[in-house]
């Protein structure tokens, strides 16, 4: 039972909100973490990019678990942003001590591929982390207009993390456009 406990800590995932509205609520970081396996799913599938399937799901599956701990910090808060690094660390050693241990090991790896972002399904994984945002927002004219965003703001902040790939800067591309055909940026 000890272990089963200790899985509810994971659980916690589903109360950290983030930044992003789900209809009149914010979006869990757990549903965040559930869109960008969708999303990772879709772009295995259509761009068909020789990587490991199974490995970019469990890095998607932990790659926000810290957040139990220190919280989501949403990109564009500059003060939050200073911080991160550190109150992450500190989550993640908090974390790795209250999970059971069959997986804390596993946690751990994954955590630390994912933050380093060397190997191509790191890279992959996180450029669905950074697309998944912007895709959930393009029918949410709200979010938009209380961010008040420019299409350099979303360059600075996301642009350096799809340039690996041709396929992710394409697609980045096509959003940028969509977002500034539809007034929802900034030029």
């Amino acid at each position: 039972m000890d272990d089963i406990e200790k899985i509810l800590v994971m659980y916690r995932l589903k109360q950290v909100d983030r930044a992003i509205d789900v209809l009149d609520r914010k979006e869990s970081s757990a549903e965040h973490s559930w869109s960008c396996m969708i999303l990772a799913d879709y772009f295995l599938t259509t761009l068909n990019p020789e990587l490991n399937r199974t490995r970019i799901m469990d890095l998607l599956l932990y790659h926000d678990l810290v957040e139990v701990e220190s919280g989501d910090t949403f990109i564009y808060d500059q003060e939050g942003q200073r911080t991160k690094k550190q109150r992450e660390a500190e989550g993640f050693e908090m974390l790795r001590k209250n999970i059971p241990r069959a997986i804390a090991g596993k946690y751990a790896d994954l955590h630390d591929e994912y933050e380093k972002r060397e190997s191509p399904e790191a890279r992959f994984a996180h450029a669905i982390d950074k697309l998944d945002p912007i895709i959930h927002s393009l029918h949410n004219t709200r979010s938009w207009e209380r961010w008040n965003l420019s299409e350099e703001n979303i360059r600075q902040s996301k642009e350096k993390y799809l340039m690996f790939s041709d396929d992710f800067t394409r697609i980045f591309e096509e959003l940028i456009d969509y977002l500034k055909t539809n007034g929802l940026i900034r030029s």
